[in-house]
């Protein structure tokens, strides 16, 4: 069964607003986008989070809204991999296999 995220729990709205930089400046719709993230990653009632991230940004920049959600992941010591980080699908591939190896155990 899928779980339904809008971004207006009041948990996952306090807990984006404390880790975000940039709170302060944002609209109401781009915050809710925010709180998105952290139930995305957090888990419903912020109880149940991802094993890891798995992710592709511009050069493994982690910016953006994907930026956001490895810094909640981070934030709460979950691992993560950004294959953008790597020229070729090639050169991901072993790194790749080792991080998810982690989690085949």
């Amino acid at each position: 069964m899928g779980v339904w995220v809008t971004g207006d729990d009041p948990g996952t709205v306090d807990f984006a607003s404390r880790l975000h930089d940039r709170w302060g400046y944002m609209s109401g719709g781009v915050r809710k986008l925010m709180a998105r993230n952290v139930s995305i990653i957090m888990g419903k009632n912020l109880i149940d989070p991802v094993r890891f991230v798995l992710c592709w940004t511009p050069e493994g920049a982690g910016q953006g809204g994907t930026g956001f959600a490895l810094k909640i992941a981070r934030h709460a010591g979950i691992p993560c991999f950004d294959m953008g980080r790597y020229a070729t699908t090639a050169a991901c591939r072993e790194p790749l296999f080792d991080f998810l190896g982690e989690f085949m155990r």
